[in-house]
């Protein structure tokens, strides 16, 4: 399925040009179990997340089903791991606000609207890793052996042709790590999996495949194959996240924020009804706190943003489940901010008459309201896209390297 010719990569970090891939040439089976040995600097991880479509190659050809990627645009890599690529990484990278049948089936969600077949596809592959009845549990609620596997779980959804393994029993115990290597060793009975690992023993005792990297370069191939060129029929299913699905996500998220929605409701409503005082000032202040929030918890979902990258979400539907978010944030705050400012317009001009007529609270009329209302949502609106920008320069690569 996956062939490499000639493949190079190299970094620059400052002045300095670092070789990742040194003309690397090879071809995988359609079913089997590669280790790729090596350690740290080795060439190994670049050449995962190269053949994940995380990471382009400077020079090369990486042919998928006699299908060469040199012209790809970026929705056809999007599309690429969305389709036909399963990653399992050293952490579990669950995003916390989502269930666990949530989380798994996130992928194949930004390709199938029948919710019926995503939901049996996740329960499926829950059943495979044994952890089908913690279907609708949060992550919280589970210990971090069953978050492993929870991972392993969401590579399986969509049965994807290939399974890439980023060192999966990194800070693991022995036991368990060897429970971990028979899964995936199970799961290359009809699939392609490639795993990245520095255990020589683990490859030794479980891989169909081993071959060794330094520097960029392969140094040993146990089981090497000539693959076959001939092109197939492959055909990519474009990957989009719906305006329904980026709703049904920000719903979700909402609930991990009330107290933000709490605060900006709090601050619309002291906006509204103060109005005559001050004018638009407390209105554009709220949404300013809200925009400069929304950066700062961009910066904090790097992993969940690269996760869905991963998946295979193009930028323009990270900026849309953003913009989304902040225009959510920004009715609700609207709408909650008018209703609070009607009811304290209510008990006060029932209450102190001279007050009411010091601020003219009583003169905030239905029509100002849905203005306001309209004011505060569009307003959130122009600026998610601040947040959104700053989301969409989150690199997959460079936080799962950290991680």
């Amino acid at each position: 399925m996956l062939h490499l010719r000639n493949i190079k990569k190299n970094y620059t970090q400052g002045a300095n040009k670092k070789t990742a891939l040194n003309g690397i040439t090879m071809s995988f089976r359609d079913q089997e179990f590669v280790t790729l040995l090596g350690t740290a600097g080795s060439g190994v991880t670049p050449l995962l997340n190269m053949l994940g479509g995380l990471d382009p190659y400077d020079s090369g050809e990486f042919i998928i089903n006699g299908c060469s990627t040199s012209t790809f645009s970026q929705w056809q890599w999007d599309a690429y791991r969305n389709n036909s690529v399963g990653f399992i990484f050293r952490s579990h990278h669950l995003i916390e606000h989502l269930t666990i049948l949530d989380n798994i089936t996130l992928g194949i969600a930004l390709t199938e609207g029948d919710r019926k077949i995503v939901k049996g596809q996740g329960l499926i592959a829950l059943e495979k890793v044994g952890l089908k009845q913690v279907a609708n549990q949060m992550p919280k609620e589970l210990t971090e052996a069953q978050l492993r596997r929870i991972g392993i779980a969401r590579a399986l959804v969509g049965d994807p042709a290939v399974i890439l393994a980023n060192e999966p029993t990194a800070t693991m115990e022995e036991k368990e790590s060897h429970d971990i290597m028979k899964l995936i060793k199970e799961i290359a009975e009809d699939k392609l999996v490639i795993m990245v690992t520095a255990n020589e023993g683990y490859a030794n005792s479980y891989a169909d495949r081993i071959v060794a990297f330094d520097n960029g370069e392969i140094i040993g191939d146990t089981n090497p194959y000539v693959g076959n060129d001939k092109r197939d029929d492959y055909e990519l299913q474009h990957v989009t996240l719906s305006h329904t699905a980026a709703i049904k996500l920000t719903l979700k998220y909402m609930r991990t924020k009330k107290w933000h929605l709490g605060l900006i409701t709090l601050l619309f409503t002291l906006a509204m009804v103060t109005l005559p005082l001050f004018g638009i000032v407390l209105p554009v202040v709220a949404l300013t706190i809200m925009i400069i929030h929304s950066i700062s918890d961009v910066k904090c979902r790097e992993s969940e943003i690269s996760m869905m990258r991963s998946l295979g979400a193009r930028n323009i539907d990270i900026a849309r489940l953003i913009i989304t978010q902040n225009v959510t944030m920004g009715f609700l705050a609207s709408f909650l901010g008018m209703g609070a400012t009607y009811g304290i317009t209510l008990w006060i001009n029932r209450r102190a008459d001279t007050i009411a007529a010091i601020i003219h609270i009583g003169e905030l009329t239905f029509l100002q309201g849905l203005a306001l209302l309209f004011f505060g949502t569009t307003v959130a609106a122009i600026g998610g896209f601040i947040p959104a920008y700053f989301a969409t320069k989150i690199n997959p690569v460079v936080t799962f390297k950290e991680e």
